[in-house]
């Protein structure tokens, strides 16, 4: 992690373990769980359950896909460039869904349903 003859690993050798315990908090705070709050919330109860393992199969493949390629991204782009890709892509989505998808709570099945019928 840090270059250990500069005497620096020693000192903090507990941070790559937080880094990564924060990174597992956050991201199921977050991206993770957006599957299942989107599907919950947004489909119609009419194909909810059609979609909800469709949804569930493309997400587990696109994480696999991320889990897969970070070895050979990390390689090829470095440490600092391959985080700067994933805050790029969670700050695109994080505008996409707060600009596109619709605020749900105090609201009804029927009135989330209007409001996609209209767009």
């Amino acid at each position: 992690f840090l270059p250990g003859d500069l005497g620096m690993a020693d000192s903090i050798r507990w941070l790559p373990l937080l880094i990564l315990v924060l990174y597992f908090i956050l991201f199921n705070i977050g991206l993770s769980s957006l599957v299942w709050v989107v599907t919950a919330e947004i489909l119609p109860t009419e194909i909810r359950d059609q979609i909800i393992p469709f949804a569930i199969l493309v997400s587990s493949i696109l994480w696999f896909l991320v889990t897969f390629f970070f070895h050979s991204m990390f390689v090829t782009f470095g440490g600092f460039g391959i985080f700067l890709f994933y805050a790029i892509i969670s700050l695109f989505f994080s505008v996409t869904s707060f600009f596109f998808l619709p605020e749900t709570s105090g609201k009804s099945q029927e009135e989330i349903s209007q409001f996609f019928r209209e767009c």
